[in-house]
């Protein structure tokens, strides 16, 4: 296995309708666009309609790429540690 470092956020918000504060959360951040990764399930689900459109009228960029398989298999993580 490679060396790598992974460091993850400070901080996890859990809370009811926590969606509808991800534009204030990110300004606080000084973002101005974000990336924001799904699986195209929760797409047509329509559960990301609440999260882009509050960041939208906080006025942030969003760029949605829902092209990620949902639990993806075994032979994904498998193929992912031979090309490492």
């Amino acid at each position: 296995m490679s060396k790598f470092t992974f460091e993850t956020t400070p901080r996890v918000i859990c809370e009811i309708d926590g969606a509808l504060r991800l534009g204030a959360l990110c300004r606080e951040l000084n973002a101005e666009r974000v990336l924001l990764v799904s699986d195209p399930g929760l797409l047509r689900a329509g559960l990301l309609d609440a999260p882009i459109n509050a960041m939208r009228d906080s006025g942030l960029q969003v760029t949605l790429y829902s092209d990620v398989q949902a639990d993806p298999p075994v032979a994904c993580t498998s193929l992912y540690n031979v090309t490492c």
